[in-house]
């Protein structure tokens, strides 16, 4: 069962990122209205070609895909539950 993309979007209240420094490790956490936190990181391969942006943008895909999984699952357990 497929999560809608904009609920997901509007479940996230607010976006925490984190360089840790003197690598190329970037983490994401998205926080939702209801306290649930995913997180999401990046790890780029060539130290010389680390784009903080890029790692940003990663980062927050990953933990928002996190979130696609959790608001499929309770849909899913909804469904079950119904019949």
């Amino acid at each position: 069962m497929r999560a809608n993309e904009g609920e997901v979007d509007q479940m996230i209240e607010r976006e925490i990122f984190h360089h840790y420094p003197g690598s190329t490790v970037v983490g994401c956490v998205l926080v939702t209205g209801f306290g649930y936190q995913a997180h999401g990181f990046s790890i780029a391969g060539d130290p010389d070609g680390f784009d903080l942006e890029r790692g940003m943008e990663i980062a927050r895909r990953n933990a928002r895909c996190r979130l696609n999984g959790l608001e499929a699952y309770c849909r899913l357990k909804e469904k079950v539950e119904i019949r």
